[in-house]
């Protein structure tokens, strides 16, 4: 048995072709009106699919189900793949607020297996592989360095160590884009790659729009990162003014209080990278 929630359950295959005669009889019965049974396969695109229809007709099944070992049963599933179960519950999260947050969630939790499954940074003394290649005198902390956007030549300033990295090395804010982001030092050199569009929560929730603010939103705050996926939910601007209309936050400016502070941060930097290049 799979939970969905706290009252909805699926189960599998295995587990409905055991169940005795007049459960099954009941299952076939409301098959039609009260329970869906969705047979997937080892293809992405058709498995994306079919959970996007299933989306679609939520509302409707929500309201469905038969009564099974004191839960509600609303489906029957071939495949207990984490990543389509975990869609399967969001597309049951009913409250907007909640179902982003889950979403948001699962997906970290999903990209920090990815990345300390395949380990492709291979720090050595807090010193990445990357730095160990290229630089001189390499830095501590891999790619956990901030900055903001100058203007729209894609220019940065103000390159400093992330406020939100912890003294032991651990990063406090979860933030998507700076987990589906692979510095081009790995790009080149290995085989390590994030694709959005195999991530299937990523497929059935986010629109194109959603996706530039996925992959424009360094180091902001969790609550600031949600607030912006779901104001786009619904978003019909041009592509363009992602990236120059402030609202979106995509092409950031140097905040006000803080071109001082910017200023001093590209200094160091400037003066650093010199040393350290080889």
């Amino acid at each position: 048995m799979i939970s969905i929630n706290e009252s909805q359950v699926l189960i599998n295959f295995k587990e409905y072709s055991s169940l005795k005669t007049e459960i099954k009889e009941e299952i076939e019965k409301n098959l039609s009106i009260k329970l869906f049974m969705i047979k997937f396969t080892n293809d992405l695109k058709y498995n994306i699919k079919v959970l996007k229809r299933l989306k679609k007709k939520s509302d409707r099944i929500k309201y469905c189900g038969i009564e099974y070992n004191g839960y509600k049963l609303i489906g029957i599933v071939n495949n207990e793949n984490e990543e389509i179960i975990s869609c399967i519950k969001a597309i049951f999260i009913e409250n907007r607020d909640e179902r982003y947050e889950y979403i948001y969630d699962t997906l970290c939790k999903q990209l920090d297996q990815l990345w300390n499954n395949e380990n492709p940074c291979k720090f050595e003394n807090n010193i990445c592989i990357s730095e160990r290649s290229t630089m001189k005198n390499p830095r501590v902390n891999g790619c956990c360095y901030a900055f903001w956007y100058k203007n729209l030549g894609s220019q940065i300033v103000g390159v400093h160590q992330c406020e939100h990295l912890h003294p032991t090395s651990h990063c406090q804010n979860p933030n998507l884009t700076c987990k589906v982001f692979v510095c081009p030092y790995l790009r080149k050199h290995s085989s390590f790659k994030i694709e959005l569009n195999k991530l299937i929560l990523v497929k059935v929730f986010f629109n194109r729009y959603q996706k530039i603010v996925l992959r424009n939103n360094f180091f902001i705050e969790k609550n600031r990162f949600l607030e912006k996926l779901k104001k786009d939910e619904h978003r019909i601007k041009p592509l363009i003014l992602y990236y120059v209309d402030r609202d979106f936050l995509v092409y950031k400016h140097v905040p006000k209080d803080k071109k001082e502070t910017a200023k001093k941060y590209e200094e160091e930097y400037k003066r650093t990278k010199g040393l350290r290049q080889r």
